[in-house]
């Protein structure tokens, strides 16, 4: 097994808190599967109360867009280029004009606004957690 933590910690320095985390992630991964930075940093996400949460949200959102891949694509990279329109152009090749206009689509299927922060990072998280459940 191999753990990178980020700055090296001695054994010593690792409090019980951190080993008992680090268990609860590592005994959750499949053989192949490994953890990234947001394994620990949503911990919470875990918990049955915010999954039944999570999923009515994805119901009212998410699975709205999947008739439609590019504007799932479009959504979720949108939301990782931290709602960066050229940034999110540039990653999917698409012209700026395009992207807007799918972004405007996409508010108007599953009526949000992309440029309430509340509503962005609630669908990022709720991307996070349909990527954690496949």
């Amino acid at each position: 097994m191999r753990i990178a933590l980020g700055a090296t910690l001695s054994w010593e320095d690792l409090g019980g808190e951190m080993i008992a985390e680090l268990r609860r992630v590592v005994l959750g991964l499949q053989e192949g599967q490994y953890a990234g930075p947001d394994a620990h940093a949503l911990g919470w996400i875990d918990g049955e109360e915010v999954q039944l949460a999570l999923s009515r949200r994805a119901r009212e959102t998410w699975d709205k867009l999947r008739p439609h891949p590019d504007l799932v694509q479009t959504l979720g990279s949108y939301l990782r280029n931290s709602g960066n329109l050229s940034r999110t152009a540039d990653e999917l090749r698409a012209h700026r004009h395009t992207v807007r206009k799918r972004l405007t689509t996409i508010e108007e299927l599953i009526e949000v606004d992309l440029a309430d922060p509340v509503v962005a990072a609630e669908l990022l998280i709720v991307a996070v957690a349909l990527r954690r459940a496949d």
